[in-house]
């Protein structure tokens, strides 16, 4: 999915080609920019308790032996 996005502005013109867009798998998003994205797409949704914890189990998703913890967050 790449994707080549022109732009003009006052007279100038910014063009950029992104090959490998960010978060596909030969480009993942560091923790850091996972965390930012994850805030700004839950913060009109959850509650600043929920939200942390579920945040804190995805970040935790690839050393878990089960996904059923992931449902109790939703009691």
């Amino acid at each position: 999915m790449s994707a080549n996005v022109k732009i003009k502005v006052n007279g100038k013109e910014y063009e950029r080609f992104i090959k490998i867009p960010k978060g596909d798998p030969e480009n993942f998003m560091t923790q850091d920019e996972f965390i930012e994205k994850f805030d700004g797409l839950v913060e009109p949704y959850l509650k600043t308790e929920k939200s942390d914890e579920l945040k804190n189990f995805m970040l935790k998703l690839d050393n878990a032996n089960s996904i059923d913890s992931l449902f109790e967050l939703s009691n």
